[in-house]
């Protein structure tokens, strides 16, 4: 079968512990709904109706799109601006023996920390908002319920109380032991508690894909200083005046 097989929706019985749907696949194990079986299911039983649908399907399609774009795009500059990382990384690549492009991907670490580190310094969504769901105390100022605030991502990435030389670009604070002595909540490329970006690990993953390939296949070079990106922070990390990176072939 080439590893095509056909599945059905089915929903399960109201007597069961469950009423979550689960895809019946016709040649493996019974598995649960993706995002939007799960969606159509929700309107066959008129818990949400199209324009419902739309709008969750919009959301995906912004996350999954722009977001990855710019953290390829800024792990591309970041390579290309560090050479000695670079050839690091590619020779890492280069001896990766596993046959399956997942398993490789996943088995280089430095890739992990090159990616992790990149979206420090230019998170690819900047700025995130929240309301005070209770009132709060916050360094003596008393916040009150329903109170709207903004997170700025980008601006804790850098802050020095809690990264050593925040405008530097070094894979290695990513390393194991620095990770356990850092607050948790000072990284939060993709925003934290119980509204955080559940695709996180599919968007990990696609990036690590692309970097891989293009790493094994080309050079980059780089000769724009980062204020000569001209950054700007709206919904999505982009430099205004452009990534110039070379290409060369290896």
């Amino acid at each position: 079968m080439n590893g095509y097989y056909t599945t059905k929706v089915v929903k399960k019985n109201k007597e069961t512990k469950s009423d979550s749907c689960f895809v019946e696949n016709l040649y493996k194990e019974k598995t649960h709904c993706d995002f939007l079986e799960t969606l159509l299911n929700l309107y066959e039983s008129n818990e949400i109706d199209i324009d419902g649908i739309r709008e969750e399907v919009d959301t995906f399609m912004f996350e999954g799109h722009d977001t990855t774009a710019s953290a390829i795009s800024f792990c591309l500059y970041t390579l290309a601006r560090h050479l000695t990382y670079q050839k690091r990384l590619q020779d890492e690549i280069d001896s990766s023996k596993e046959e399956n492009l997942l398993d490789r991907v996943q088995n280089i670490n430095f890739l992990d920390n090159v990616i992790k580190e990149t979206v420090r310094l230019f998170p690819p969504v900047p700025m995130i908002g929240r309301y005070f769901e209770e009132d709060a105390i916050i360094n003596g100022h008393k916040i009150y319920k329903g109170t709207e605030v903004i997170l700025s991502v980008a601006a804790l990435h850098r802050n020095k109380n809690y990264w050593e030389d925040p405008d530097i670009f070094k894979p290695d604070r990513f390393n194991d032991d620095s990770c356990k002595s850092r607050n948790p909540f000072c990284y939060v490329p993709f925003s934290a508690g119980a509204r955080n970006c559940i695709g996180q690990k599919y968007a990990m993953l696609e990036v690590k894909i692309f970097i891989y390939k293009i790493l094994k296949n080309f050079d980059l070079k780089c000769s724009q200083s980062e204020d000569m990106l001209g950054l700007t922070a709206e919904n999505i990390m982009k430099a205004k005046n452009g990534l110039m990176i070379e290409f060369i072939r290896r």
